[in-house]
């Protein structure tokens, strides 16, 4: 049904390759790489430019709630649980309606990056929130870096892209502009609910858009390049491969005892005939 994704070539190559940022695409990438590393830096030496920006945050007044309407805005637009449902949904319906996989393959191999890195660093960091007043790594907290703010980059930017370079016609640059905006304004409210519901330093919110605008990057960077593209051609071709051969397997022993059932009376019958004919022929 759904074929390998290397039959499918976006039209647009323009469109694929700029999809994100277009020429501002690389400078933002080195942007980020440099904020990420100062800031984890930073916060793993208590000392820095990230410290001095949590500090002065800290004294600035804010609620000491959840039960708010801008928590419930927070975790409906930052939190997995909401947005990587869509994010599924909407790869699937592309991969079904392209006959491709690739979408799902993206959307799949994004979450897992973000998963991976993020979770990862959350618990070898281990930075408590500003509701405890202690900024200093690990003390047993799950903050660094905002696992809301790079989940909001990642998943919402995936929606964006794959919406953007699989649909047809080809969408305009008004198209990308708008959807990559909504992108950035989710994210950025996202953020500032953060900081002003204390549930994350100033940092790991800087740190958490980071992150994720780096893991969005390398995900379409496995369409849009093609040596990586190759490599997730021939990984969907073995697990398409292997799919064909276990259901081949499941449905050709039952059709194979059928057929052997159906010989075993007047088809066996005949060929036990034809075969003492032949052996009477001179």
């Amino acid at each position: 049904m759904l074929e390998v994704a290397r039959r499918e070539r976006i039209d647009a190559p323009h469109l694929v390759e700029d999809s994100l940022a277009g020429r501002l695409t690389k400078p933002l990438v080195i942007g980020c790489i440099v904020v990420f590393v100062v800031l984890t830096v930073s916060v793993l030496a208590a000392a820095g430019p990230g410290l001095a920006l949590d500090k002065w945050f800290s004294a600035v007044p804010g609620p000491d709630t959840k039960n708010s309407v801008l928590a419930q805005l927070l975790a409906v637009i930052g939190q997995r649980a909401y947005s990587a449902p869509v994010l599924l949904v909407v790869a699937a319906f592309l991969s079904w309606r392209r006959r491709i996989w690739r979408p799902i393959t993206l959307a799949l191999a994004g979450l897992l990056a973000l998963n991976v890195i993020v979770g990862a660093m959350k618990l070898i960091i281990a930075r408590p929130s500003p509701r405890t007043g202690d900024f200093l790594p690990f003390a047993g907290g799950t903050d660094f870096p905002s696992g809301h703010t790079s989940n909001a980059v990642l998943t919402w930017g995936l929606v964006a892209w794959l919406l953007l370079a699989f649909s047809r016609p080809v969408p305009t640059l008004t198209r990308q502009r708008i959807a990559y905006g909504l992108v950035a304004l989710a994210s950025v409210i996202v953020g500032f609910a953060s900081l002003y519901l204390r549930t994350h330093w100033l940092s790991d919110i800087v740190a958490g858009w980071a992150v994720g605008f780096l893991i969005l990057v390398g995900v379409t960077r496995l369409h849009n390049v093609a040596r990586w593209r190759s490599l997730l051609d021939r990984a969907e071709a073995v697990v398409l491969r292997f799919g064909r051969r276990v259901g081949s397997t499941t449905d050709d022993e039952p059709r194979s005892h059928v057929r052997h059932s159906r010989m075993s009376s007047s088809d066996r019958s005949s060929m036990a005939k034809g075969a003492a004919m032949r052996r009477l022929t001179p």
